[in-house]
């Protein structure tokens, strides 16, 4: 149904292998929490970070100590702002008896309400944090990465990381890894957790990610009733999300492999620009703004073009460049919690 064009992903690869984008750890970490705190956080947050702009619906949005936020920064800072509140939300014993209530009021907005999509689902995997670590005898997701000694497959006579990990649903059922890749590269890129065997980590395949190697033609859809179901709007089944993810996930690692980054670069890399750049509703190949959410050292990347502005940084390397942006490839639509 899927194919990953490996010349598009060798030529993009080594275009990348000349640009000196950041590294993704190189990002201050967000808050003031001291750091134990920060990393159960993370755990936390990123278990339930899934559809948060789902198409067709309203996107998780508002406003937090008078900065617009949506999506994931949304999701993390008004979380964060819950914690300082009360730290006991970090722990096992909230996290068992954690309630739709309690995720719809943690995230609500004042002016907007609540924009956040299934609450009993993002409590459901919330509980099932709770009650597994209560089942492994773990206080914090530290605990796993002491077990695991940083290794994130399994070694002889000691249980890797992911592993251990995938035994919790939200970071287990994908066989995609989203979150658990997500969750491990933020580890890493905030200087809490690293790994000798970083070279097992892949990137996380989002909407954001799809939507743009879709676009750059990395990705190709060969299955004509799969790309009429794609351009038409029309949900995916689970079959086919994963098809496409894993071939997504497939370039990435192409990508990575002909630039002589990591995974986790290039995925840093790909979804800053398809979330600011190349849009559901709107894309800037030739001429881009100013994205106040494009973290520092990734908007001097935008190529400036005379008379023009800037341009997006993929701009030279896209198969739908040039194309109306009604007909470029928009994300599937898919109802799924793994993404």
């Amino acid at each position: 149904m899927v194919m990953v064009d490996r010349e598009r992903c060798q030529w993009l690869g080594r275009f990348l292998g000349e640009l000196r984008f950041p590294e993704a750890r190189i990002i201050d970490a967000p808050g003031d929490l001291h750091s134990p705190d920060l990393r159960m956080l993370l755990f936390i947050v990123v278990a339930i970070c899934h559809q948060t702009s789902p198409v067709g619906k309203p996107r998780l949005e508002g406003m937090v100590n008078g900065v617009f936020r949506y999506g994931w920064d949304y999701l993390r800072e008004k979380w964060l702002d819950a914690v300082r509140a009360d730290p006991y939300i970090l722990g096992r014993e909230w996290l068992v008896t954690a309630e739709a209530g309690d995720v719809v009021t943690i995230l609500h907005d004042r002016e907007r309400g609540s924009t956040i999509s299934d609450p009993k689902g993002r409590a459901e995997l919330l509980r099932d944090i709770g009650v597994k670590m209560y089942k492994d005898g773990v206080r914090h997701v530290d605990e796993y990465y002491d077990k695991s000694g940083g290794w994130l497959k399994d070694r002889v006579g000691r249980e890797g990381l992911e592993s251990m990990l995938s035994r919790f649903d939200a970071y287990g059922r994908d066989p995609v890894k989203k979150k658990l890749s997500l969750f491990l590269i933020l580890m890493r890129r905030y200087g809490f957790w690293d790994y000798p065997d970083i070279k097992n980590l892949g990137g996380p395949v989002d909407y954001h990610e799809i939507r743009l190697h879709l676009r750059l033609g990395t990705v190709r859809i060969i299955d004509p009733r799969l790309r009429e179901k794609i351009y038409s709007g029309s949900v995916l089944t689970e079959e086919e999300d994963i098809a496409i993810r894993l071939a997504v996930h497939g370039a990435i690692s192409e990508i990575a492999a002909a630039s002589g980054r990591t995974p986790a670069d290039v995925h840093n890399l790909d979804w800053n620009i398809a979330r600011n750049c190349c849009r559901r509703d709107e894309t800037h190949c030739l001429r881009c703004g100013e994205h106040p959410s494009l973290p520092p050292g990734y908007l001097d990347l935008l190529p400036r073009v005379p008379h023009e502005g800037r341009s997006c940084v993929f701009a030279d390397y896209c198969a739908s460049r040039a194309l109306p942006h009604s007909e470029k490839p928009k994300e599937p639509v898919v109802d799924t919690d793994l993404y």
